[in-house]
Order: C-alpha cells, then structure tokens, then sequence
C-alpha cells in the first residue's frame, strides 16, 4: 500500500518476513559463511524451503492458523515417536513465531525497555503513513501509557 521499494519488490504481501527470508538466504549463501557448502542442492532446496516457511509464518496475519496447525499436532502426536517431517517444519515454525512473540515473558525491565523501543517504531511508522496519505491502524497510534499497555494486554490476548 506504501508503494515502498520493498512493498513493490513483495507484492505488498508479508513484506518484512519475505525481506528478512532473502536476507536470511543472502547470508547463508554468501560463500564467505560457508554455511551451506557441505551440502547438496536438494538438501539446499529443502533447507530453503523450510526456513522461507518458518519465517513467514511469524507473520501475524497467519497467527491463528499457524496455532491451528499445531493444536492439531499435538492432538494428532502425543508421543515423540509419532512425529513426521511435516511435524517437524510445524514445530520449527511454531518456535520461530513464539520467539517473535516472546517480548511480553521476558523480566520486566527488558520488556519496558523493548516495548519503549517499539512504541517509538509504531508512533514513527503511524507518522510516515500520515505525511503520504496512507491509512493508520489505532494499535500503531498509541502514545500515552495507557494506551501501550491496553495494546501490550491486546497482543497478549491475540
């Protein structure tokens, strides 16, 4: 909607997880790293498409479904002894996105700290969509403290 090199380049589509997906793969294809020389090009293909997969799910758009899919996991495979490839990308995936969730479980002190930082980014962002026009979400716009934690107990909640 922005009309940002990135949003055009993404199609407006998970713009942030797919930059940080060709980042992530920029990186690890780089021949300094080394990272995946020993392996072949189907390993290769696989290991892209798993974590491009992982990666985008930490999109909130596909939060519940990303939580559907494993509640029925753990319905479906109560023991180890169960667990498919298929499993295995659900639950890399599901840990991504609870890593990208987790700010709220950390002590206090770093929550504030990090929730300052991001109360910042939303109310520039907010700012940035305004001087070009673009629609703002009420959850972007918080500036008083009472409104970060009503947002802070609505992500939560989410």
């Amino acid at each position: 909607n922005s009309w940002s090199p990135l949003s055009i380049r993404y199609n407006d589509t998970s713009v942030l997880e797919q930059h940080h997906s060709a980042i992530c793969f920029k990186i690890i294809c780089d021949v300094s790293t080394g990272i995946i020389s020993s392996l072949s090009l189907a390993s290769r293909s696989k290991l892209r498409k798993l974590i491009c997969s992982a990666i985008l799910d930490t999109d909130l758009n596909r939060h519940h479904d990303s939580l559907r899919r494993f509640q029925e996991f753990r319905e479906r495979c109560p023991t180890p002894e169960c667990v498919t490839l298929k499993d295995k990308e659900i639950l890399l995936s599901s840990i991504l996105h609870a890593a990208d969730l987790i700010n709220q479980c950390t002590p206090l002190p770093q929550a504030k700290h990090w929730e300052k930082r991001l109360a910042q980014e939303f109310q520039t962002q907010t700012a940035l969509e305004r001087m070009q026009g673009l629609p703002t979400a009420p959850l972007m716009e918080a500036q008083d403290a009472r409104s970060i934690i009503n947002n802070q107990i609505f992500f939560i909640e989410f």
